[in-house]
């Protein structure tokens, strides 16, 4: 079930987190900058951030990329932004042009996504058969909650990301590139959301997930830890609404206050 999507992981961590220094914030000033479009619609799959490196190398320019490997973008959607040092304008504008068809031929937009690179696809895959099995229609909670722990153990990858932005660069090359990094935080929702709302009626789901929470948590640097209580706070605020009864609802409290004594105790590791 999750092979696929530990490789593609695997890959895009080596890509980024090995090798690539992480900023919170770009030094990037708006006032200079002019949008990069999209020439096409579709798909993002794939960057290629190396060969983009390498063809603006001896650019004086810097490159601030806003997308990721599984967006789907339209033609004319802004994609990136550049700041171009060439002090002639007329230069610049014929520079700006070649720099424009420089990125977007780096970006494989194509009508599919693609789980070679889009990591978010391969979660999706696994997202989608836990929402089938907890479905009324279908109603196998036991499928549902081995993909739920199956995601947990995938977060637990994603769980070293903190967001912000990449940066490539070398000292002897006038080009700065920056690209966004994947915000767990936005992971987190966009692939529990769902199954909360469908399975957070069922106890054998509500410990099912905060034991993913737990084991998230159990890996996450401090801001990680954060997305993964917002979730978690999302997951008691919707199980209090669905059971009434005050056995019920100690049940509940008592996991969640499990969960939260556990995070704490990350924290002052």
């Amino acid at each position: 079930m999750t092979e696929g999507a530990n490789q593609v992981i695997d890959a895009r961590l080596a890509r980024e987190t090995n090798k690539l220094e992480l900023i919170r914030n770009p030094d990037f000033n708006d006032e200079h900058a002019y949008p990069v479009l999209s020439d096409q619609t579709g798909y993002i799959q794939l960057i290629n951030f190396e060969m983009m490196f390498q063809e603006l190398a001896e650019k004086d320019v810097t490159v601030l990329l806003q997308i990721n490997e599984g967006d789907f973008i339209v033609q004319g959607e802004q994609i990136g932004k550049v700041i171009n040092r060439q002090e002639s304008k007329e230069d610049a504008d014929v520079e700006d042009k070649e720099i424009m068809t420089i990125i977007n031929s780096n970006v494989a937009i194509g009508n599919e996504r693609n789980d070679i690179y889009d990591y978010r696809f391969a979660l999706q895959k696994v997202q989608e058969i836990a929402l089938r099995a907890l479905s009324a229609s279908v109603s196998d909670p036991y499928t549902g909650i081995e993909c739920i722990y199956a995601l947990g153990n995938l977060f637990q990858k994603l769980a070293v990301w903190n967001s912000g932005y990449y940066i490539m660069k070398q000292d002897d090359r006038p080009i700065t590139l920056y690209y966004k990094s994947n915000s767990l935080n936005e992971d987190l929702i966009l692939f529990f959301h769902s199954i909360v709302k469908l399975g957070c009626d069922d106890f054998l789901v509500l410990n099912a997930l905060f034991d993913a929470y737990k084991d998230i948590a159990a890996v996450s640097s401090e801001e990680s830890l954060d997305a993964v209580v917002e979730i978690a706070d999302y997951t008691f605020a919707q199980a209090k609404q669905e059971f009434k009864h005050d056995t019920d609802i100690k049940i509940i409290e008592n996991k969640y206050k499990n969960f939260c004594n556990f995070v704490e105790r990350q924290k002052n590791k």
